[in-house]
């Protein structure tokens, strides 16, 4: 279906920019374009436009790769999406940077601790949930263990009583 073709060109296009060969992910791009009209994911939507920035940059075309890297940003924050936002404003760093907007840069890389924060913040929530969770889970096992001895100590109870009875 189109949602397997459009991640596996991505995936794809991922492969060729680690190996910068650009033009090759932006074939792959491409193609991911092609079915993504048909699928209408914004989520899909912002990676492929974060893969098109970064190869975008690769082949040096710094001002559309700006212009793709910030489209990708607002669909990010859009979608929700804590990590692409993250990578793709890390991306428009290293576009600036290589456009020599260093005070644009500088900006951009408050915005990217500001991220990295609130990522680090969201992990520490999580992981205080799950030790909730396993204190909870903990304390319910140590209550099912209660209710089962007293269980067992009432049923020897009345079999020691029918018993006694006999």
């Amino acid at each position: 279906d189109a949602y397997q073709l459009i991640n596996a060109y991505q995936v794809k296009a991922a492969g060729f920019i680690e190996l910068k060969m650009w033009d090759q992910a932006i074939q792959c791009l491409d193609k991911s374009d092609e079915y993504m009209a048909q699928y209408g994911d914004v989520s899909l939507l912002s990676s492929e436009l974060f893969y098109r920035a970064d190869a975008l940059r690769g082949v040096g075309q710094n001002d559309q790769a700006l212009e793709t890297v910030d489209d990708a940003i607002e669909l990010a924050v859009l979608a929700n999406q804590l990590d692409i936002e993250w990578y793709a404003v890390k991306l428009k760093s290293d576009i600036l940077d290589n456009m020599k907007e260093y005070e644009e840069e500088v900006k951009n890389l408050r915005y990217f601790n500001t991220l990295t924060d609130t990522i680090k913040n969201k992990e520490d929530v999580e992981k205080l949930q799950l030790q909730e969770f396993q204190r909870e889970t903990f304390a319910l096992e140590q209550q099912y263990k209660q209710q089962q001895a007293i269980m067992q100590q009432r049923h020897r109870f009345l079999v020691l009583l029918f018993t006694f009875l006999i």
